[in-house]
C-alpha cells in the first residue's frame, strides 16, 4: 500500500504553507522516481495533530538533535517483526532558516527540498551513506542535495526492490553473498553486513579502501576500518561520514569531497585555527594549500581532496561556487577551493585539481563516475568527444563516448583503426594516440610528437606521443632523470645508463651507420626490440620511474574479526531492525546507537558549511 506523508506547516517563518507543500511534493516525487522499487509515497495533506501511522513532517521550534543530525532528524518506529510502522521527521526551525531558492550560502539557511529528500530516506529505513555525492550523505543543506545519486538508488532498491536481486557494491549492505553484485557479503563484529570485492593489491580497490585481510581471505576493506558510517572511529583530521564517527568530543566538518573530524577550541591534540565562524581544532598537518597529501591530517587545513594525477591535494574551504579563491583557485560546488590541473575536458577526474578547467563533475550513465568539464549551452561549446546535454542553464560538457585523438579510452579497440589505446597519466585509463612505424623518422606523427615503440599494443608497433621533457640521446639517465619518450635508458650497468635510440633487433633499423642493435633483456628481446649502441654486448635497461598507483591512499588493513556472513554467529541476540540501506546499515528502533552529545547553539551551527 502507498505510504502517506503528512505535513504540519511552520507557525511562522519565511516560507508559506504552499511553498512548504511544493518542496515536500518534489521530495516525494524524487524517491518515487527510483526505478525498480515497489515503494510509493503519497502526500496526505496538512494536519494539526500528529498521526500515529505513516510519516509525519513538522517544523520544530524546540528541536533537539536526533542521531547527530542538526538541520533535521527522523524518529523511526518498528513493529515486532522489525518492519517500519511509522516515522516522524522534525525540521529544526529553532536555529535554521528554511528556503526554497537555490544558491543560498548562509550557513544557518537550509534548502527545504534537499533536507526533506534526505530525511524521507531515513523515514524509509535508510541510514547515512559514505558517498559524499549521495543525498543520504550525513549533512546535505544546499540545493545540490535535492538530487539522488546512484548510491541512493541502490539503497532504495536494496530495501524495496521489486525483485529479490540487489545490486550492492563495496560497503553496501547485504544479507548473503547473493546480494553482492561483486565480491561477497562480510559480517562485522556488530552484526552489520556489507559487501566487499576480492582483491590482490590495493590498486584493485577504490580510493578510501585498501586490499586488506579478514578472517577468510583478502578483500577491499575501508581505510577507516568500518563500513558503517556511524561505526567508524575517526580521529582528529581524519575522514568521516557522520558526527557519530568522531566520538563524543568532536564532530564531522563538511567540506570538499568528504568530511573530517574537528572540534571547537580550545584544543587538546592539534592546533586551534581561527576561521570566520570561530576557532576550530585541526590536526597538526604541515602541507599547504595545493601541496600533495594522502589523508586530511597531512594538511594545515585538515582537508585533502583526491586527485587521480599525483595523489591528493590539500584544499581549503570557500563560499560561492565559481568564485575565485587562494593561489588562482576556484570554489567548487562542494565548497572546496581547487587549483586547475592538467587533464582536458572529458577525462576522468577525482577533483578539480585534476582538470585544466578546474571543474570536475559527477554524472550518471557515463564510462567514468566523474569527468573534467566546463559549463555549456550547446554542443558547440564542448570539445570533440564530449557533448552538452539538454539540461538548461546548469548544463556541463560530458563525455559522449566518441573516441578522439588525445581523448581517454578503456579498451584496446576503442580508438579505431588509425589510433591505439595507449599509456596515459592515469593508471587504468588509456589515451587515443595515432599509430606510426617505430625506429623511423617520426613522419607519421604530428609536429612535436615522436613515434614510440609499444609492440603489439598498436598494429604498426608504435604510437605518437608528445615530447614532454626527458634527456636527449647520450644523456645520463635513471629513474629520477628519464629519457625522452622515444629513447631507452640503458647501459653496461644500471649506474652507467645513458639515453639510446631503440631499434629492431633483426634489421638494426633505427640505428646510425656503424652502430649495433644491442639486446636489452628477455622481455624486450622477445618483442624484437633493442637499443642502438656503439659497442657489442647486451645492455641493462633502467626502468622508468614508477607511476603513483591509482589507490595512492592505501594503508595496511587487518580485520580478523570480520568473517563471511555465512559463518557469522552473533555473540548475543540482536533486536529486530528496520530495513537497511544499500550503503550503510540503518538503525533499527528510533534513538538506538550512541547518540552524539551536541550542545545546540547559534555558534555551533555556524561552524557548518552547507
Amino acid at each position: 500500500m502507498p505510504v502517506s506523508v503528512y505535513l504540519r506547516p511552520a507557525q511562522q517563518g519565511a516560507l508559506t504553507p504552499a511553498q512548504e507543500e511544493t518542496a515536500l511534493l518534489a521530495a516525494l516525487a524524487t524517491w518515487n522516481a527510483v526505478p525498480g522499487t515497489r515503494m510509493e509515497l503519497v502526500y496526505g495533506g496538512v494536519v494539526v495533530d500528529k498521526p500515529l501511522f505513516d510519516v509525519y513532517v513538522a517544523f520544530d521550534a524546540k528541536y533537539e538533535t536526533i542521531g547527530g543530525d542538526v538541520p533535521a532528524g527522523t524518529k523511526r518506529f518498528a513493529g515486532a517483526d522489525g518492519a517500519l510502522t511509522r516515522a516522524e521527521i522534525h525540521l529544526n526551525s529553532r536555529q535554521f532558516h528554511w528556503t526554497t531558492k537555490t544558491g543560498a550560502t548562509d550557513t544557518t539557511t537550509a534548502d527545504l527540498q534537499a533536507v526533506l529528500t534526505h530525511q524521507l530516506g531515513h523515514a524509509l529505513g535508510l541510514g547515512h551513506s559514505r558517498d559524499a555525492s549521495a543525498a543520504m550523505y550525513f549533512y546535505k543543506t544546499s540545493a545540490v542535495g535535492r538530487t539522488l545519486a546512484a548510491d541512493d538508488h541502490r539503497a532504495a532498491r536494496f530495501a524495496y526492490a521489486q525483485t529479490a536481486k540487489a545490486e550492492s557494491g563495496p560497503c553496501d549492505a547485504c544479507a548473503t553473498d547473493a546480494d553482492c553484485t561483486v565480491g561477497r557479503c562480510l559480517a562485522w563484529p556488530d552484526g552489520y553486513r556489507h559487501c566487499a570485492a576480492a582483491c590482490s593489491v590495493s590498486d584493485d580497490c577504490a580510493l578510501g579502501t585498501s586490499c586488506g585481510t579478514f578472517a577468510d581471505g583478502k578483500a577491499c576493506l575501508p581505510n577507516d576500518l568500518h563500513c558503517h558510517a556511524d561505526g567508524a572511529a575517526a580521529g582528529l583530521g581524519q575522514a568521516c561520514a557522520s558526527d557519530l564517527a568522531c566520538g563524543d568530543t568532536r564532530y564531522c566538518q563538511t567540506g570538499g569531497s568528504h568530511g573530517f573530524c574537528t572540534a571547537p577550541c580550545p584544543c587538546g591534540p592539534g592546533r586551534c585555527v581561527e576561521f570566520n565562524m570561530g576557532g576550530l581544532c585541526l590536526a597538526n598537518g604541515k602541507a599547504a594549500f595545493g601541496d600533495s597529501c594522502v589523508v586530511p591530517s597531512d594538511c594545515t587545513s585538515g582537508w585533502c581532496l583526491a586527485s587521480l594525477v599525483g595523489g591528493g591535494r590539500c584544499t581549503a574551504g570557500c563560499v560561492g561556487e565559481g568564485e575565485p579563491c587562494g593561489k588562482g583557485g576556484t570554489c567548487s560546488a562542494d565548497g572546496a577551493c581547487e587549483l586547475p590541473g592538467t587533464l582536458a575536458i572529458g577525462w576522468p577526474c577525482a577533483s578539480g585539481f585534476d582538470c585544466e578547467s578546474g571543474t570536475c563533475i559527477a554524472f550518471s550513465g557515463g564510462k567514468f563516475p566523474k569527468a573534467c568539464s566546463q559549463p555549456c549551452k550547446t554542443a558547440g561549446d564542448c570539445p570533440a568527444g564530449t557533448g552538452c546535454p539538454a539540461s538548461g542553464g546548469d548544463a556541463h560538457c560530458i563525455p559522449s563516448g566518441t573516441a578522439v585523438l588525445g581523448g581517454p579510452c578503456l579498451t584496446p579497440g576503442a580508438c579505431g583503426s588509425k589510433a591505439a589505446c595507449d599509456d596515459s597519466p592515469i593508471a587504468g585509463v588509456g589515451a587515443c594516440h595515432a599509430v606510426c612505424a617505430p625506429y623511423g623518422d617520426d613522419l607519421d606523427c604530428p609536429a612535436g610528437d615522436r613515434c614510440v615503440w609499444v609492440g603489439a599494443r598498436a598494429a604498426t608497433g608504435g604510437v605518437c606521443r608528445a615530447v614532454a621533457g626527458g634527456g636527449a640521446a647520450g644523456s645520463d639517465c635513471g629513474p629520477a632523470a628519464p629519457c625522452r619518450v622515444d629513447l631507452v635508458c640503458a647501459g653496461a650497468t644500471a649506474s652507467s645508463a645513458t639515453c639510446h635510440p631503440d631499434c629492431d633487433l633483426q634489421t638494426a633499423q633505427g640505428c646510425a651507420p656503424g652502430q649495433v642493435c644491442a639486446h636489452l633483456g628477455a622481455v624486450a628481446d622477445a618483442a624484437g626490440r633493442g637499443a642502438c649502441s656503439d659497442v657489442e654486448g647486451p645492455l641493462v635497461e633502467v626502468a622508468a620511474p614508477l607511476r603513483l598507483g591509482k589507490n595512492f591512499a592505501a594503508i595496511q588493513v587487518d580485520l580478523p574479526s570480520v568473517v563471511p556472513a555465512s559463518k557469522f554467529v552473533a555473540a548475543k541476540p540482536r533486536a529486530k531492525e528496520a530495513p537497511t540501506d544499500g550503503c550503510r546499515a540503518g538503525r533499527g528502533a528510533p534513538w538506538s546507537g550512541s547518540l552524539f552529545a551536541l550542545v545546540m547553539g547559534v555558534w555551533l551551527l555556524r561552524r557548518r558549511r552547507a
